[in-house]
């Protein structure tokens, strides 16, 4: 339930999920502020799709200043809301460009590396262009090994109790996941797994969807304890090179640009081996792991703070508005 309120500008039809108010005496703006104030979630009819009638909303209560004074908050809010809306558009900005850093700054050091002064070869990989000279280019499937999910029946799910956590896409977006997996809500016994014909991936196993709108987020994920996965999805077990490297490798791949063409794009362990890997020698991936881990903390902590000012003028900017339209603000002085 988003809540959303919406004012037409010109004559205009809507469909029939949604409804539209016209106002008879009292001011549209003022209007379209009070509604903003109305939680629909708890309005809405019980069932498996919230719904709200036209006469659930016919017997809401209003309550109405006189026309001026609507007016007079109506324009009050319009430019106070203006104001936090500027400043919560700089904020997204900000955190635009801190995310594009923060991609510049993986891409860099996993193709190039972190001492600019290093002789460069050509990688014989058209889109990554020159690597340090003494890096060698292989393809994933001679540094590990790719194997895909199992299916997982509606009925063997939502069991916390088992000994391995069980995977599916949805868990990737898990706002603890965001790199490590380490929340889970479904379990399986070793028994059941091997009922189910489910690989049991090692610790360190990077994961990603292979198939359907999840695969085009291009989200990596690292297994921190063994773990199945469903069908949706494909492991990568590295042999070799350090999996803190490789999981920001893997990263750099549009998973997008590989895959096949059809109404529901995918990739198969076929394609996901040819993708050929730039490896400097392990020590040289462990210090990059490393610093990367360290400047993506740094860049994430930013982020995040600057999350928390947007979510505060957001509290902010509905404060504003119940204050004013309940009363609590006399908006003819402010505007005055």
């Amino acid at each position: 339930m988003l809540n959303r309120r919406r004012m037409i500008v010109r004559p205009s039809c809507i469909d029939n999920n949604m409804m539209g108010f016209i106002p008879r005496g009292p001011d549209s703006n003022w209007m379209m502020y009070w509604l903003s104030e109305l939680d629909l979630g708890k309005l809405a009819n019980p069932g498996a799709v919230p719904s709200v009638n036209e006469g659930q909303m016919k017997e809401q209560e209003v309550v109405l200043p006189p026309l001026p004074e609507q007016q007079a908050i109506a324009a009050f809010l319009d430019r106070e809301t203006s104001r936090i809306d500027a400043l919560v558009a700089k904020k997204e900005r900000l955190i635009d460009l801190l995310q594009e850093k923060r991609t510049a700054l993986i891409t860099s050091a996993v193709t190039r590396g972190l001492d600019p002064s290093v002789p460069m070869r050509e990688s014989g990989v058209d889109w990554l262009g020159k690597i340090p000279a003494h890096w060698e280019v292989k393809r994933l499937k001679h540094i590990g090994t790719l194997q895909g999910g199992a299916g997982f029946p509606h009925e063997e799910q939502w069991d916390t109790t088992q000994e391995y956590p069980f995977f599916k896409v949805g868990d990737m977006g898990v706002e603890a996941n965001q790199r490590d997996m380490s929340e889970h809500q479904h379990t399986v016994s070793a028994d059941t797994a091997d009922r189910l014909g489910a690989y049991l991936f090692p610790q360190s196993t990077i994961v990603f969807a292979k198939v359907g709108a999840a695969l085009m987020l291009n989200r990596r994920r690292m297994i921190v304890r063994p773990s199945c996965i469903d069908n949706n999805m494909m492991g990568f077990i590295p042999r070799g090179p350090d999996s803190n490297w490789m999981m920001y490798w893997l990263s750099e791949l549009d998973l997008g640009k590989l895959a096949n063409p059809g109404a529901v794009p995918s990739v198969n362990e076929g394609q996901m081996k040819e993708q050929e890997v730039v490896l400097p020698p392990l020590p040289e991936q462990q210090a990059i792991a490393t610093f990367l881990d360290r400047e993506r903390d740094k860049l994430d902590a930013l982020i995040d703070r600057v999350q928390d000012a947007i979510d505060r003028l957001r509290e902010l900017r509905t404060a504003l508005i119940s204050a004013a339209v309940t009363g609590q603000i006399d908006a003819r002085q402010e505007t005055a």
